[in-house]
């Protein structure tokens, strides 16, 4: 009995990889989408470089289907920033789609099915799970539910310390 304790304590870290919190940064990290693109998300080819707004969510529960419009209005009001939102939705087809989901609630901004489990490397306790991540790759938010006023908040000011080309010599001064 407490061989197999052991093992179970040992084993189940390695099914979730690293755990990000906020001052960490993060290395790369994908998954397929199935709404609003084709192809793969990486953090690599679609965040680095930008402030990148993570949202974890599943398809059922409450508090997910009342924050995606809400996120989604926040996303428009940055629509000429270099701000990336970025939604990984698991439990599909209770009742939402992937593709219904989107459709629903109107949203913009690709969805990526978490069968990689991203919530996995940065979500502690509930859903929704939120997570800002700096255009340097640095964990600057993350918290389960949905505070818009601390989101809007982190957004504001990791927009205002992205480098920029001023110069517009194809390099961030």
């Amino acid at each position: 009995m407490i061989k197999k304790i052991i093992l179970i304590l040992i084993t189940i870290p390695l099914g979730y990889g690293q755990q990000y919190t906020v001052g960490d940064y993060v290395d790369d990290f994908s998954g397929d989408i199935c709404f609003n693109g084709e192809g793969n998300w990486s953090y690599e080819e679609h965040g680095r470089d930008r402030v990148t707004w993570i949202n974890l969510f599943t398809s059922w529960w409450p508090s997910c289907t009342t924050e995606a419009p809400q996120a989604e209005a926040v996303l428009q009001q940055y629509a000429n920033d270099s701000l990336v939102l970025v939604a990984f939705g698991q439990d599909w087809n209770q009742p939402y789609s992937c593709s219904g989901w989107g459709t629903t609630f109107g949203l913009t901004h690709p969805i990526v099915d978490d069968i990689n489990n991203v919530y996995g490397m940065f979500g502690i306790g509930y859903i929704p799970h939120n997570v800002i991540i700096g255009g340097d790759g640095e964990v600057l938010y993350s918290d389960a539910g949905y505070n818009q006023t601390a989101i809007i908040a982190i957004i504001e000011q990791a927009l205002e310390n992205l480098p920029s080309d001023f110069d517009e010599d194809g390099f961030n001064e």
